[in-house]
């Protein structure tokens, strides 16, 4: 009688690697589908978006049965930026309080975020626009979505002025700049102009005038000294302020004289310094990258 030899076959290297492999890849596509991160996330995002359609209900409600909305939105300031978070039960100061206007009336609670960051909000604003609708924002909506109830008209302020695209500045003597610009338009009333200027190459560091009449288009700026300036001016009207105007820049010698011909050399003919050089430098640069040339006087 023959026996045969039984053979137990096992798998070869390549097959437990590959294996290996597959599992190593399904674990990482069921870690990313389960990411638990993202899965609270898209949780507390959904709990906003009742939240503030909530909110924007009882809002409305509020203001169907009363003909006005609360007493505290009614005195916001119009536009997206002047949106304000409403306050959590018990706080009044530094946020909106309409918590007892609308609970428990058109509301069963005051809402707060899920994150609890913060104990005077509850992360929940209110947008007034300037059609007198209104918007309810979650501030603290995660993984970069945006959550609204209500329609927000401009994220730009709708009440403020236009800004001023004209400005030009002119050298008066030695030591001073005249600035012009044209009115610019505003739903309101324009109150003052503010006036920034700097002598560094941006704004970083800047002297600001404030309270320039509402009725000024012109304004001399005096007691600079030698340098190179540059200045915007602001239009404030009754409820906002707008934009920063156009730049414009001035260049002041001193007693000397100086020309800037659009890229071509400066003639200089004193020994004053400009933006720290003297004259014993022959050439240098300036802001824009003019080369500038100097002539010793």
């Amino acid at each position: 009688m023959i026996r045969q030899a039984k053979i137990n076959k096992g798998f070869t290297l390549l097959e437990v690697l590959l294996v290996i492999a597959m599992i190593g890849l399904l674990a990482a596509i069921v870690l990313i589908a389960l990411n638990p991160n993202r899965q609270i996330a898209l949780a507390q995002n959904a709990r906003r978006t009742n939240d503030v359609g909530a909110i924007y209900k009882a809002i409305q409600q509020y203001n169907i049965d009363n003909q006005k909305y609360p007493t505290a939105i009614e005195a916001m300031d119009t536009g997206y930026a002047k949106r304000i978070e409403i306050c959590k039960a018990g706080q009044s100061v530094g946020c909106l309080n309409i918590t007892a206007d609308l609970v428990p009336i058109f509301l069963a609670n005051n809402p707060s975020d899920p994150s609890r960051s913060t104990t005077i909000s509850t992360k929940y604003s209110v947008i007034k626009n300037i059609n007198n609708t209104i918007a309810v924002r979650a501030e603290g909506a995660e993984l970069g979505k945006e959550i609204i109830a209500g329609v927000i008209l401009d994220r730009v302020d709708l009440s403020a002025p236009s800004a001023i695209t004209d400005l030009n500045a002119t050298v008066i003597g030695g030591n001073g700049v005249n600035l012009t610009w044209s009115a610019p338009s505003s739903p309101l009333p324009i109150q003052e102009y503010i006036i920034l200027y700097s002598s560094g190459q941006d704004f970083s560091s800047q002297t600001v005038i404030s309270g320039v009449a509402s009725t000024a288009t012109t304004y001399l700026v005096e007691n600079l000294t030698v340098g190179i300036y540059k200045f915007k001016v602001i239009a404030v009207n009754t409820q906002s302020q707008g934009p920063d105007s156009n730049i414009a820049q001035a260049i002041l010698c001193g007693s000397g004289t100086c020309e800037d011909h659009n890229g071509n050399d400066w003639i200089i003919s004193t020994n004053q310094p400009i933006s720290g050089l003297h004259y014993n430098v022959r050439t240098f640069r300036v802001d824009a990258g003019i080369t500038a040339g100097c002539v010793l006087g």
